[in-house]
C-alpha cells in the first residue's frame, strides 16, 4: 500500500513515515569527527581563500552542522529545504568554478555551483527515493513537456559541438540542466493547497525585504552585501541633471531586479484577491503591501522594459480578476483596483523628477543600440538557422556577422537584447520553438487550472492567474533583455514554468490518498 504523499515529500525526517531513514548513533558520530576534521582544515586554509570564499565556506559548514545537528533531533527536513529553496530564488549565494571573462558580460561565466542547484539536488534525490519506494504515484512533467524538453537538450549538445567555444557551450549546457532540474523538482514538491500557500507567503517575504533594501539602494544609505548579489550590477546611472542609484535588492543587476518584480509580483497579489477564504487575513494584508512595495522598488529600478510590462500586464491582471469573480462582485472589486491604482499613482510622486528624465531624458543611444544588435542576430540566426552559432559563442563571432553602418559590436560589444533571438542565435531556431512549446504548454496548465472553478480548487486556480500573467510579463520583458541558458534570469522562467504546472495536478494529493484507502 502506497503511502501519503504528504507523509513522505511533506513532513519526511530521518526517522518519520518509514524505517528506511532511520541513522544509528555510531555513524552520525563518526560523521560529526569527519565534520570536525573538515572544519579544522578549511580554517587552517581560511586565509589563502578569496573574499566571497572565506564567507562562502563558513557558512557552508554552519549549514552543515546545522543539518546534522537537525537530524540528530529526528526534525523532518522537507520543509526546511522545500522554504529554503523558495528563498534561494531571491538572492544569488554562489560559486563560480573556472571562471572565464566573457566579452559583454560584467561577471565571469563558468561551472556555477549555488546554493540552490544544492537545495534541488537533494530534493530530487530524495524525491527518487520516494518514487522506488512507491510512496509518489503518478508523473511530473506532462508526456509533451517531458518530450519536448528532450528534443530542446539534444539540439543544445548539437549547437555545443559544432559551436566556436565549447568550454563555455558546456558551462552553458550545465545552466540548462540546472534550469529543468529547477522545473521539475517546483513541478515534484509543490502540489497540495498547504505547499502552494508556502509558496505565496515565501515570495511576498521576499518581494517585500528585496524591495526595501532596494529603497535603500536608491536613497544610497545601504549598498553592501555583495555576496548575495546586491551589488554585482552596475547599479549607478546617469540621467540629464540627476546621478542616480539603481535599486537591484538582493539580484544580480537593476534590470534583473525589476524583471523578476515584474514577473512574480501578480502571483502574489492574484491569491489575495481570489483566494480570501484560502488565505489567513494576515497572509492577504502581507501579499498586499508586498505588492505595493514592490510596485515602488520596480519604479526605482529603472528598467524600462519591466516598466512596459508591467503597463501593458497590469490592464490583463484586471480583466483576469474580475472576469473570475461572480457578477454582483465585480463593481466592489473594480472601485478597488481603481483605488489602488490611484495609490499606485500617488506613491510615484516623490519619484517624478527621475522617472521622467528615464523615460523623456537622453539615454545616451541605449534604445537606440537595440535595433543594430537585432540585425547582427538576425545575420547569424540566417546563417545558422538549425543548430545557431553554438552555445555561449555569440561573442566570439558576432564582429563576423556585423554589416550595421557603425559596426555596433566594435563600440557595444554586448549580445542582442532580446532573449528569443539570443536563444535563436546561439541555440538555432528549433530550440528556440522547444523553449516556447514549453512555455505553452505550461501556459496551457495554468489555463486549465483557472477555468476549474471548484470550491476546493481556489488557491491553485487563484495562484495560475497570477502565475498566467507573471509570464506574460516575462516574455514581454525578455523583448529587450539579454538572456541564455547561462544566464541566472533564464531560472525564473522554468521557475513559471513548474510553478503553473504544479496548478493543474494539485490533485495529486486528493487521488494519492484515495487509492491507499483503497
Amino acid at each position: 500500500m502506497a503511502a501519503d504523499e504528504s507523509d513522505l515529500l511533506s513532513n519526511f525526517s530521518p526517522d518519520h513515515a518509514t524505517g528506511h531513514f532511520r541513522r544509528s548513533a555510531t555513524p552520525l558520530g563518526l560523521g560529526l569527527v569527519l565534520l570536525a576534521l573538515g572544519l579544522g582544515a578549511l580554517v587552517a586554509s581560511a586565509m589563502t581563500l578569496t573574499k566571497t570564499a572565506a564567507i562562502l565556506v563558513p557558512l557552508a559548514l554552519c549549514g552543515a552542522l546545522g543539518l546534522v545537528i537537525w537530524c540528530a533531533l529526528k526534525l523532518p527536513l522537507i520543509p526546511i529545504l522545500r522554504l529554503a529553496l523558495l528563498a534561494s530564488f531571491w538572492f544569488r549565494l554562489e560559486i563560480n568554478l573556472f571562471p572565464i571573462i566573457k566579452q559583454g558580460h560584467e561577471t565571469p561565466v563558468g561551472l556555477v555551483v549555488s546554493l540552490n542547484l544544492l537545495l534541488n539536488l537533494v530534493l530530487l534525490l530524495t524525491f527518487l527515493y520516494a518514487r522506488r519506494q512507491g510512496a509518489v504515484p503518478g508523473g511530473v512533467w506532462p508526456p509533451a513537456f517531458t518530450w519536448t524538453a528532450g528534443v530542446l537538450i539534444v539540439f543544445c549538445v548539437l549547437s555545443v559541438l559544432q559551436g566556436a567555444e565549447a568550454q563555455l557551450g558546456l558551462y552553458a549546457l550545465w545552466g540548462l540542466m540546472t534550469e529543468l532540474l529547477i522545473c521539475y523538482v517546483v513541478a515534484a514538491y509543490f502540489r497540495t493547497d498547504m505547499l502552494l500557500r508556502q509558496v505565496v507567503i515565501c515570495f511576498a517575504v521576499a518581494i517585500l525585504l528585496n524591495s526595501l533594501l532596494g529603497v535603500l539602494q536608491y536613497l544610497g544609505i545601504f549598498m553592501g552585501w555583495e555576496l548575495l548579489g546586491a551589488a554585482t550590477g552596475d547599479r549607478e546611472m546617469k540621467i540629464p541633471g540627476l546621478e542616480i542609484s539603481r535599486a537591484s535588492g538582493l539580484l544580480d543587476a537593476a534590470n534583473s531586479f525589476g524583471w523578476a518584480l515584474v514577473s512574480f509580483s501578480p502571483v502574489i497579489l492574484a491569491p489575495a484577491l481570489l483566494a480570501k477564504k484560502a488565505l489567513p487575513r494576515w497572509v492577504r494584508r502581507l501579499c498586499v503591501v508586498a505588492f505595493f512595495c514592490g510596485v515602488i522598488a520596480l519604479l526605482l529600478t529603472f528598467s524600462r522594459g519591466s516598466w512596459m510590462a508591467f503597463a501593458i500586464t497590469l490592464p490583463l491582471f484586471a480583466i483576469l480578476v474580475l472576469c473570475s469573480l461572480p457578477t454582483k462582485e465585480r463593481r466592489p472589486m473594480l472601485i478597488r483596483l481603481a483605488g489602488a491604482l490611484v495609490l499606485l499613482l500617488v506613491l510615484g510622486l516623490p519619484f517624478l523628477e527621475p522617472l521622467s528624465a528615464r523615460i523623456f531624458g537622453d539615454d545616451e543611444g541605449a534604445a537606440e543600440t537595440r535595433l543594430p544588435l537585432m540585425e547582427v542576430a538576425a545575420g547569424m540566426i540566417w546563417d545558422r538557422p538549425f543548430f545557431g552559432v553554438g552555445l555561449s559563442s555569440y561573442e566570439a563571432v558576432m564582429r563576423r556577422y556585423d554589416y550595421t553602418a557603425d559596426f555596433i559590436t566594435e563600440h557595444f560589444p554586448y549580445p542582442v537584447h532580446n532573449l528569443f533571438m539570443h536563444v535563436a542565435a546561439e541555440a538555432g531556431i528549433p530550440a528556440l520553438l522547444c523553449l516556447l512549446t514549453m512555455v505553452g504548454i505550461a501556459l496551457h496548465c495554468g489555463w486549465q487550472a483557472w477555468r476549474r472553478k471548484e470550491p476546493e480548487r481556489l488557491l491553485p486556480r487563484a495562484l495560475a492567474g497570477g502565475l498566467i500573467i507573471g509570464m506574460l510579463a516575462y516574455l514581454i520583458t525578455a523583448l529587450k533583455e539579454p538572456s541564455s541558458f547561462d544566464s541566472g534570469q533564464m531560472r525564473h522562467l522554468f521557475l513559471l514554468c513548474g510553478l503553473l504546472i504544479v496548478t493543474e495536478r494539485t490533485k495529486y494529493k486528493q487521488e494519492a490518498v484515495r487509492r491507499t484507502q483503497e
